[in-house]
């Protein structure tokens, strides 16, 4: 069994190598109305459970074919954290790498409904950069958006996330999709950025559907998500842009500084809402040291100091 796809590039975190914990299928504690895998019912584990050591030779196999990547990214049709010997297999996973001279970071994508149980957050500790969702921050959205297994609840799920945070010494990344008339009401939107700000993360994507999903659900306009983003102040928020909807306007250093100020700007922010001698300002506040450029999981951000 083929464990192991890609690489992909991936405008978030580079060349992505990825490795699927659950190639047989869905296997997931959500059902989320904007899932691009298959409708199916939440389950709260595995009913198939991959053997570590497969994985891990699949993973050796790929990389000594002299596949070359910037992460080794840990996802699954579903939650990878569902996996039962996740900590065996990021251990063993490690010793592999530490045969190869420039060996790639361990990222996982999950969900992050898992980061209250203690040996999962133990597991999660192995990986370099570790990225969660947040689609809601209130039960009735997250009831609506992600249709969670029983049991689940978000208040528990941000309480992990929280607990997670404090203890986690690597990258941790945030993802908020927002899908159309679900979890894109200003008021909702607010509790999710609340909430993130309490946790902290070392940057926050923003990113409606733009691919086919399960559910019949609608994505939102570029315009709809840049009416909200003043919501995320203080965070360091990504938002992947198509460069047909750039829209760069000229800003003067004052101006500049005081949008830094509200919130960071990543390199995309930059090249799609700044014209040329808007740019030229910002690297003039750069080499003056009034703004700085922060990395937060391979994502180039301008920060006023």
């Amino acid at each position: 069994m083929a464990f192991v796809f890609g690489p992909v590039h991936s405008r978030r975190f580079g060349i992505s190598l990825g490795v699927d914990l659950s190639p047989s299928g869905k296997q997931c504690n959500f059902d989320c109305v904007y899932c691009e895998l298959c409708a199916a019912k939440p389950m709260s584990a595995m009913r198939e459970v991959a053997n570590a050591t497969e994985i891990v030779a699949d993973i050796e196999r790929a990389l000594q074919s002299g596949i070359v990547c910037d992460v080794l990214t840990f996802t699954a049709n579903g939650e990878p954290t569902l996996y039962p010997h996740l900590a065996e297999l990021v251990m063993q996973v490690r010793a592999l790498l530490a045969r190869f001279p420039a060996p790639p970071k361990l990222l996982i994508l999950s969900n992050g409904s898992r980061f209250g149980i203690k040996n999962v957050r133990e597991a999660l500790q192995g990986f370099d950069i570790v990225k969660f969702s947040l689609d809601a921050a209130n039960e009735r959205v997250f009831r609506r958006v992600d249709r969670a297994a029983r049991g689940i609840e978000i208040d528990d799920i941000i309480e992990g996330i929280a607990t997670f945070a404090q203890e986690f010494a690597g990258e941790l990344i945030a993802e908020v999709l927002l899908v159309k008339g679900y979890n894109d009401n200003p008021d909702d939107v607010t509790q999710i950025a609340d909430a993130l700000r309490r946790i902290a993360p070392a940057r926050v994507d923003v990113g409606t559907i733009d691919r086919p999903s399960a559910y019949k659900v609608n994505a939102l306009s570029e315009s709809d998500i840049e009416a909200l983003l003043p919501l995320f102040w203080g965070l360091r928020v990504f938002v992947p842009r198509r460069e047909a909807l750039q829209c760069p306007q000229s800003y003067d250093a004052a101006q500049i500084l005081a949008t830094l100020r509200r919130r960071p700007l990543s390199k995309d922010d930059i090249t799609a809402l700044f014209d040329k001698p808007s740019q030229q300002r910002l690297q003039t506040l750069v080499q003056n040291g009034e703004v700085a450029r922060e990395e937060a999981g391979g994502i180039v951000f301008y920060c006023a100091r």
